[in-house]
């Protein structure tokens, strides 16, 4: 089940806003043709089908391709900024429900 952000304790989410400002601060920002490109992909994706294992789910796409599904967006934003290093904006993120 997706955790409710709603429901999350403030000083958790406080904490992960954070630690994204400070890589942000950290990275070159990205450069938006590239992040609209994985936006279309994201939606043709969603649109093919593609993403059903997924549903109720966050999914993120980097260079075309799915790279990562999570729970709460943040954690999952945050864990991909420090696994490609890249600035936390740099991925197309969105609820799949």
């Amino acid at each position: 089940m997706t955790a409710n952000p709603l429901t999350q304790p403030a000083d958790s989410i406080a904490v992960r806003g954070r630690e994204l400002r400070e890589l942000a601060e950290r990275m070159p920002e990205p450069v938006l043709a590239d992040v609209l490109a994985d936006w279309r992909a994201l939606y043709a994706a969603t649109n093919a089908g593609e993403l059903r294992a997924h549903l109720e789910r966050f999914v993120a796409f980097y260079e075309g391709k799915l790279v990562g599904v999570g729970d709460e967006q943040l954690e999952l934003r945050l864990r991909l900024a420090r696994q490609f290093g890249l600035h936390p904006e740099r991925f197309a993120i969105t609820f799949n429900g």
